[in-house]
């Protein structure tokens, strides 16, 4: 193992080996006895070989420890997990049957319905299992991993990554001084929550790289090789990502989009995040109570642009912001609303839009 010099936190410690203190500036290694435990460098391959004895005894009590820590890992576990499934489903009940939504600086709002997808996610949450949302923009991916961790007692940390992030973001770095600076994602990673990664699909492969490694340990098993050192995750971490594709490379939409290697799709469950109509509409009502009209056609055109495979998203954003700016003493015109709504899009392609499906009448001033 690599040798490195001891810093603060290392003072005091004994060493596995040789069994006196660390002092400041000790060369020293992670010991090959026991995890986040150090010794020094020159103690390597020092400990004597047990005598007759002691091999006989070790060889006589092995078993016999072997199968208490068997038997008490199985109690552990059987404690931590009775009534998992009530538990989770009291977190559904007091977290999905409202939510609280907050635009810009408008006052919250309180939507009766959620995503039918959220029971899944928290349940997801709940048992640890790491998991990718998929789906559109503006579908609510970042909002509801916020509701799952919360549903589940978690902490979230979240890290929105992009072509330019790099692995200190997430993993953090030593400086000058020899101290770690620490990230949100390390710390619920060491002690427990939720570390969401947005926009999974436009990291780097470099930073992909350490979100590998990160999650390769799992449920208390196995480390990661941060800036200080191995560390074994929390049972309590648990990862969540979200991403506009699937992970295939570029689409009509999302033309920067990476195709994400086969190692890194292995380690997530795949949640699709469609539009949900429903809520859309909920929210949107919130606003203005008369935005139906404006609603049901928002979600019309957003059909006719997919099926025309044309390069526009067409959001919830549109029908919820649309709602507050179709309210009664709105300055804005229908032409404005359209030209809002199709954002540069060629003029033929508007025209045929609205000879389809024209804007209802009513709606702009």
């Amino acid at each position: 193992m690599p040798a490195y010099s001891a810093v603060e936190k290392h003072v005091g410690r004994s060493c596995t080996e040789c069994g006196s203190s660390i002092l400041m500036g000790d060369r020293i290694t992670h010991s090959r006895r026991a995890v986040g435990a150090y010794q020094h460098d020159a103690c390597q391959g020092s400990a004597p070989a047990p005598d007759g004895l002691t091999a006989l005894l070790t060889d006589a009590i092995a078993p016999a420890i072997e199968t208490r820590l068997t038997d008490r890992l199985h109690e552990m576990v059987t404690t931590a997990t009775a009534g998992l499934d009530q538990r989770i489903q009291v977190a559904l009940d007091s977290h999905t049957r409202q939510l609280e939504i907050r635009v810009a600086d408008a006052p919250p709002i309180v939507v009766e319905h959620v995503h039918p997808q959220l029971p899944k996610l928290v349940w997801l949450v709940a048992n640890r299992v790491h998991t990718m949302l998929v789906g559109p923009p503006g579908s609510g991916k970042t909002t509801a991993g916020a509701i799952a961790a919360r549903a589940c007692g978690l902490e979230l940390a979240a890290i929105s990554l992009t072509p330019q992030a790099m692995p200190h973001q997430v993993v953090g770095y030593m400086d000058a001084t020899g101290n770690y600076r620490r990230t949100p994602i390390r710390d619920r990673y060491e002690f427990g929550g939720v570390g969401m990664f947005n926009e999974l699909d436009n990291a780097s492969g470099a930073l992909l790289t350490a979100v590998n490694g990160i999650l390769d340990g799992q449920n208390g098993l196995g480390s990661y090789g941060w800036p200080d050192g191995m560390i074994v995750p929390s049972p309590d971490f648990v990862a969540l990502a979200d991403g506009n594709t699937w992970g295939r490379g570029p689409t009509v939409l999302h033309p920067e989009r990476r195709a994400l290697d086969a190692a890194t799709l292995d380690r997530f469950f795949a949640l699709d995040w469609a539009y949900d109509p429903a809520m859309e509409r909920a929210i949107a009502l919130c606003y203005n109570p008369n935005a139906g009209p404006w609603v049901t056609w928002i979600q019309v055109i957003r059909q006719w642009v997919a099926e025309q495979q044309i390069a526009l998203v067409v959001s919830p954003r549109a029908s919820i912001q649309g709602a507050r700016y179709t309210l009664p003493g709105s300055p804005l015109t229908r032409d404005d609303l359209i030209a809002w709504v199709f954002r540069g899009s060629p003029a033929d392609t508007v025209a045929q839009a609205i000879v389809a499906h024209p804007l209802p009448e009513g709606l702009g001033a």
